[in-house]
């Protein structure tokens, strides 16, 4: 089975023993194998449904996604009091 999740740096920031927690944490993927920087290889460590456009956490990893996109430092520069 394949799952798609949007973090781009996915395989560059974690590394085999790391858990993704899927869905609010209800679905965790021990990572197994780093197999390219866009792929990697896990076992889902339990049985649920993941439905679609969950939430993804990585605990215990340092992920790179800015804080602020660049509509939100456009709004405090244009409508911040």
């Amino acid at each position: 089975t394949r799952i798609g999740l949007s973090y781009d740096k996915l395989c560059q920031s974690v590394k085999p023993g790391n858990l993704i927690l899927l869905s609010d944490g209800s679905i965790s993927v021990r990572v197994d194998e780093i197999t390219s920087d866009r792929e990697l290889r896990g076992t889902v460590l339990n049985s649920k449904v993941l439905g679609e456009r969950k939430n993804c956490n990585l605990p215990g990893v340092k992920v790179e996604i800015p804080v602020l996109t660049e509509k939100d430092i456009d709004d405090l520069q244009n409508f911040a009091a």
